[in-house]
């Protein structure tokens, strides 16, 4: 579909699809309890409800964002680097069978490439969340969740 056919109506659509989606929608939850800084039942027992939805809208903004930001290096990212290597299209092209090549090979067992099997965690503690923490996360689950998000 060219992007002139676009309308609002199909993007709306597009992204309450895609927050329906079981990648998404899953994560309602945690992602609302961590923006409030405390469980549901503390939440619902809690006497300064108006300063716990205050505190949940600054911190939600700040993670959209975040969340924002991302998405819009990525796209910027991404449309720079197009126009930069469509002079190479024929080589990038055959560099990419190989590699393709190769990583089958891996997933086969014929070759091993240990640094593919490698695991990097980030283990990140936080009590309650502020502007800059909700920032940061937004930013982690948008790099993270952004194959999941996408129509």
């Amino acid at each position: 579909m060219p992007a002139e056919n676009i309308t609002f109506p199909v993007a709306f659509v597009a992204g309450v699809a895609s927050f329906l989606s079981p990648c998404v929608l899953s994560l309602v939850p945690t992602y609302l309890t961590y923006l409030a800084g405390r469980s549901l039942e503390e939440a619902e027992q809690s006497a300064e409800s108006t300063w716990l939805r205050r505190n949940v809208l600054s911190n939600s903004l700040a993670f959209v964002a975040g969340f924002s930001v991302v998405f819009v290096a990525f796209g910027a990212a991404a449309s720079a680097l197009g126009q930069l290597l469509i002079a190479y299209q024929t080589p990038i092209r055959q560099v990419s069978g190989v590699v393709v090549v190769v990583l089958g090979l891996n997933m086969m067992g014929v070759i091993n490439i240990a640094v593919l099997y490698g695991e990097k965690k980030v283990e990140y503690h936080s009590r309650r969340p502020g502007l800059l923490n909700s920032a940061l996360v937004g930013m982690a689950f948008s790099a993270g969740w952004t194959p999941c998000i996408g129509p």
